[in-house]
């Protein structure tokens, strides 16, 4: 911006020699009468080196800028504050859409009364990608990231009208992966995991062997079933459930429920012993 005293504000071009090279450094200056009236150069903005014409170009252009008034803002000068994921959001979106699992998701969804049910389930999932975190956080997270406000309560009865649509979408999500041909049958993977509770009212959780070495409270037994690597099902299990006692519920939903007549099945020892 012009000062009151300043005579005109222009290109400085300064030659100096870098190991043998003759090089030009170019800064923004006004020029300016001194107490005694002797014109002197205040300094504006350095500019940086003038290696080629687009330099010269482009420092130009900065000073027509200021002489309009506009302020000159050093990147460093900057601060961040909050910011808002996008990249992340759209990514997950692109690769549902593409491999039509969002199609399924809108047409189970669908059939609910709950208004932007597809829009909670696909914002759960990008959380899980993005920045995952409790039930109660996720609606202030989604709202920050997409503008869109959910209720807690909203999301609580979305997640369990989504417990009762499980296996519709499950059976679904297979049947698709299955008809592009990105799973394979022929190769099964099972395997169990727990998770402890330090306090609940669950009618399944019960004292069992804990992979948490949390022997003292109560858990939940978790299987979940994979083709190719993609997990396909998952079944919850009374927290007392032996390994071995499950293996007879995942063959016979092999068999019956997704239709595979033979494979192989790999697991953990411990789960195939009987």
């Amino acid at each position: 911006m012009l000062h009151n005293n300043c005579l005109k504000m222009f290109i400085k071009e300064t030659y100096f020699k870098y190991k043998g090279k003759k090089c030009i450094n170019a800064s923004i200056v006004e020029g300016y009468r001194d107490v005694a009236r002797k014109v002197r150069h205040r300094l504006i903005v350095n500019l940086g080196p003038i290696k080629n014409q687009e330099d010269r170009i482009r420092y130009r252009h900065i000073l027509e800028d200021l002489k309009r008034g506009e302020e000159w803002v050093k990147l460093k000068d900057l601060k961040f504050c909050d910011q808002t994921e996008f990249g992340l959001l759209y990514f997950s979106k692109r690769i549902l859409r593409n491999i039509d699992i969002l199609g399924i998701f809108e047409e189970v969804f669908s059939k609910t009364r709950i208004k932007e049910a597809a829009n909670i389930f696909f914002g759960l999932i990008s959380n899980r990608l993005c920045e995952p975190c409790s039930d109660l956080s996720f609606t202030k997270w989604f709202e920050k990231n997409t503008s869109q406000k959910f209720t807690e309560q909203k999301v609580y009865r979305f997640l369990s009208y989504l417990y009762s649509k499980k296996e519709e979408i499950e059976d679904k999500i297979f049947e698709l992966l299955k008809t592009k041909g990105m799973i394979d049958t022929k190769v099964v993977f099972y395997d169990l995991t727990s998770s402890y509770f330090e306090s609940t009212t669950s009618e399944i959780a019960d004292y069992g062997y804990s992979r948490d070495e949390k022997s003292g409270k109560k858990q939940i037994v978790i299987g979940i079933v994979l083709f190719n690597k993609f997990p396909i099902a998952t079944y919850v299990f009374r927290g007392n459930t032996q390994d071995k006692t499950t293996l007879s519920k995942f063959v016979d939903q092999i068999r019956n429920r997704f239709k595979v007549k033979e494979c192989i099945v790999i697991s953990d020892t411990r789960n195939l012993i009987n």
